[in-house]
This record gives structure tokens, C-alpha cells and sequence, in this order.
């Protein structure tokens, strides 16, 4: 499996090519959120706000993060090697943990909401955490049972930590209360709606009569609800609002869905392949939701399950089997505004691109010479010709793997991981000459400028060093 350093990198320069506005909204938007907060570090220099933005912070209008954009968007096109550590990337665990256990640079946590219990190896923390120590945090799985921190830490001081555990429990009362009331309004806990629309509007109307509910009943004045915008580029048929003890969500085509398991499966069409679909892809529905449904309705979940798969005997038999397709089969995970299924997902989850449809001639950038350039590589502003692109991704190549030999450098001292950096850049891809390196860092498009101002201010430097000494700075490559 590749390096999650690499991989990381590739997804945070999508998000900020990709979303430009979305970043630097949320720049400040984490600068606020992490003003005045004991934060410890768990990674390279901006790996902090990156691992918020690329997995944890949802895309206004798509309620995705850009992992699973990137996920969804390049499915087919992610190499091998890499997509099972962009799965787990996009699966990343942000919430709420108290530290239970430390041995030496490993920790035992526990989720605050689900108390499941997390083991997490580290090497590169600034501080040390203490035991009973509460902390907001991104976990992201590395094996079967250990998990690495991603990002920063937020430590919360013991007066913080009380109110974030009162937090908590008055959460969970409102979980309750909010649960009763559906059901008070809807009579169910999973309503139909023939559209998405209908579904949303709904939701809102709830929530304001829920607000007068509550209000009247605590003698307060009813507070001003903000009406959320969601843009719905298409529509889908018997959608579900899910009332569940971590949320409420909308779930595209639940009514067939639910048919799978309350005994009319047989009245769709190809009901094997969404039965397939809905135990294997997880976007289809939440897993929470999922086990409820078959828990429900056990008897009919086991006749649905024998007609599609072989050796079904009973309905632990059909747990068992969506516990291997699902890692959080058995897990109370929060779940989201929309659960929408990757296919269905317009302008961001089409798993492939489409084709160009029409190509220009314009000027290599590397090379200068004309060439055809199609619609994807207009937009993107990759304007290499086909045998300079195959040296540029053979350089893209050589960087990645030079970051990941040198990654605990770049975890001990940041400033001797980047003259390294300078040095190796400037005499594998710039001839061994600073101006030429330096000209390129001022021309490159990255979206990571500062670390470019960087690079450009250590080459100065070395530069300076070589024409005092007049050899090489920097140490042996």
C-alpha cells in the first residue's frame, strides 16, 4: 500500500485546485475554530487545516467531503496501489475521543458518542497525551486494528472538558426528545416522499414545528431557525427521511430499498443486483439504517438474502455477510444530511470522466511546441504534450517517492527536510542550477504558494552557502 503521505498530497491538491473558494473560506473558518485552543500536532507543516478541509469539512451544496469527491470522481482512474489507502482516507473518523490507555507512543481512545474503543500508534506528536484526556480528533485506519492520529489534535482544558462532556450528555437527551417528536409528527420513523424536494421540505417543516414544540414546553421563546439551500440537480424517487438516535438523513430510493426487505422484493425488477448494490456499496444507505432495516424485518431479510447469495441458512448467516461488505456494520456513526448512491451523484461522483468532447491546439509548456490539447487538459491547465507529460508524471513520480523516504525527516525537522527537498529538486528536475530552480517554484501553478515561498527562500540560502564554499550545500543526495 502506498504511502499515505503521497496520497494525502494528491487529494489536498485537488480539493484546492478543485474548490479554490471552498479553501479559502474554510482557512478562516479553522483559524476560528482552532483560536484559543491547546492544538497539538500530528503531521508535516499545514497538515493540520488540510486533513479538516480534504476529510473532514463537507463541500457546500454536495454535503461531501473532498475525499469522497475524489473518490467518487476517479474511481476507475486510481491506480491499484493506491485506492485502498484513498478509501481509507475518505473513511477517516473525525469526533470526539478520550484517551483510556498510553503505552509509550501508543494510545487507546474512545469515541465519546459510540464508546468504541480505537488503538492508535504514533511518533511525531508534539506532546505527549495524558490519560483521561479529551480530545477532538481525525483517526484514520492503517490495518485491521490500529489506527494513526491525522492531522491536528484539539486538547481540551479540564474546564473545557466538563462543558464538553455536559455538551455530550445534553446531545444525547436532545437525540431522545428529537426521536419521540418525529415520530409524534411523521407517525413513523422513516417516512416516503415521491422526490428529494418533497423529502427536504418536509424536513423543514418538522423542524419548525419541533422548534414551537419545544419552546412551549421549556418556556422560551422560539429561536430562529436558519432554512438550509440545497441545490438538486436531479430527482429521485421514493426518498426516505431517516429519524435515527445520530441524526436525520434523506436516503435516495429507500421505498425500494425497504421493499427488499418487507417481503415485495419480488415485485422489482432485478432486485438481486440492488440487493448486491445495497449490501456491498456503502453510499447506497447509511449501515446504521441498513441493520435496522433487516433486523426489522429478519424472516423476509432471509428469504431476499438466499435468492441472491449461496449458503444463506439463516439471519445470522445475512449479518455476517453484510458485516464483511461494511466495516461499520456494528457501528453507531453519525449520519449524514443526505446519503446519496456514488452514480446518482451528478457533476461529482460520476465514476467515469466524461469523454472531451473537442480539442484545440495550443503550446506545450514545457517542450513549446503545438499540440492538440482536449477539454481536460484545457480546464485543468496541464498543457503538456504527450511525450513531456510522460516526463513530467515520471517527476511527479521521483518527488513522491522521494517524500516517502524521507518522510520521518520531514516529521523531525521540517527545516532540514526542505533544503533536502531543494537540493534533490533542483539536480533531478532543474539541471543543477538555482535560477532555473527558482524561476520554476515562482512559475508553478501548486496551490501550495507558501510552501513554494519556502522552497524559493532555502534555495537563496544554499545558493549563498555554494558561492561562499564554492561547493555543494545542502549534504549529499
Amino acid at each position: 500500500m502506498v504511502q499515505f503521505q503521497t496520497v494525502f498530497l494528491k487529494m489536498a491538491e485537488f480539493a484546492e485546485k478543485e474548490f479554490p473558494e471552498e479553501c479559502e473560506k474554510a482557512q478562516k473558518e479553522y483559524k476560528e475554530k482552532t483560536s484559543g485552543i491547546k492544538v497539538i500536532s500530528s503531521g508535516a507543516f499545514g497538515i493540520g487545516f488540510f486533513s479538516w478541509f480534504v476529510l473532514e469539512r463537507e463541500i457546500s451544496g454536495s454535503e461531501l467531503t473532498p475525499a469522497e469527491i475524489y473518490y467518487y470522481k476517479f474511481f476507475d482512474d486510481i491506480p491499484e496501489d493506491e485506492l485502498e489507502t484513498v478509501e481509507r482516507l475518505k473513511d477517516a473518523r473525525p469526533g470526539i475521543y478520550e484517551v483510556t490507555e498510553r503505552r509509550g507512543k501508543k494510545y487507546m481512545v474512545k469515541d465519546v458518542f459510540t464508546e468504541e474503543l480505537f488503538h492508535v500508534k504514533t511518533k511525531d506528536l508534539d506532546l505527549k497525551l495524558d490519560v483521561d484526556d479529551l480530545i477532538k480528533a481525525t483517526l484514520v485506519k492503517i490495518s485491521d486494528k490500529n489506527y494513526i492520529f491525522h492531522g491536528g489534535i484539539n486538547v481540551c482544558s479540564d474546564g473545557s472538558k466538563e462543558k464538553m462532556l455536559e455538551r455530550i450528555k445534553k446531545s444525547a437527551e436532545f437525540a431522545k426528545i428529537q426521536m419521540e417528536k418525529f415520530f409524534e409528527y411523521f407517525k413513523c420513523y422513516d417516512p416516503e416522499f415521491r422526490s428529494m424536494k418533497e423529502a427536504f421540505e418536509a424536513n423543514i417543516r418538522f423542524m419548525e414545528w419541533y422548534n414551537k414544540q419545544r419552546s412551549a414546553e421549556l418556556g422560551i421563546k422560539p429561536q430562529k431557525l436558519d432554512t438550509p439551500e440545497f441545490e438538486i440537480e436531479e430527482e429521485f424517487e421514493r426518498v426516505g427521511l431517516i429519524c435515527t438516535e445520530t441524526g436525520i438523513c434523506t436516503v435516495p430510493n429507500y421505498g425500494y430499498i425497504k421493499d427488499l426487505f418487507t417481503g415485495n422484493y419480488k415485485k422489482l425488477q432485478d432486485f438481486e443486483d440492488l440487493l448486491y448494490d445495497v449490501i456491498e456499496e456503502e453510499a447506497y444507505i447509511p449501515s446504521s439504517i441498513l441493520k435496522d432495516l433487516m433486523i426489522k424485518n429478519k424472516e423476509n431479510c432471509v428469504k431476499v438474502f438466499k435468492e441472491a447469495y449461496e449458503g444463506i441458512k439463516g439471519f445470522d448467516d445475512a449479518l455476517e455477510l453484510a458485516r464483511e461488505h461494511r466495516e461499520d456494520f456494528d457501528k453507531k456513526e453519525p449520519v449524514r444530511v443526505v446519503a446519496a448512491q456514488p452514480e446518482e451523484l451528478k457533476g461529482l461522483g460520476n465514476r467515469k470522466k466524461p469523454e472531451a468532447e473537442f480539442s484545440i491546439k495550443t503550446v506545450c509548456k514545457r517542450c513549446g511546441k503545438e499540440f492538440e490539447c482536449d477539454e481536460d487538459m484545457l480546464i485543468s491547465g496541464d498543457h503538456f504534450c504527450k511525450d513531456c507529460l510522460a516526463l513530467v508524471n515520471k517527476e511527479v513520480e521521483k518527488f513522491s517517492n522521494f517524500v516517502d523516504q524521507n518522510v520521518e525527516e520531514l516529521q523531525k525537522s521540517p527545516e532540514k527536510f526542505l533544503e533536502k527537498m531543494a537540493v534533490f529538486a533542483k539536480d533531478t528536475f532543474c539541471n543543477g542550477s538555482w535560477e532555473k530552480f527558482k524561476e520554476a517554484m515562482k512559475d508553478s501553478d501548486s496551490p501550495y504558494k507558501e510552501a513554494n515561498d519556502d522552497l524559493i527562500r532555502m534555495a537563496e540560502k544554499l545558493e549563498n552557502e555554494e558561492k561562499k564554499t564554492g561547493g555543494k550545500a545542502g549534504g549529499k543526495q
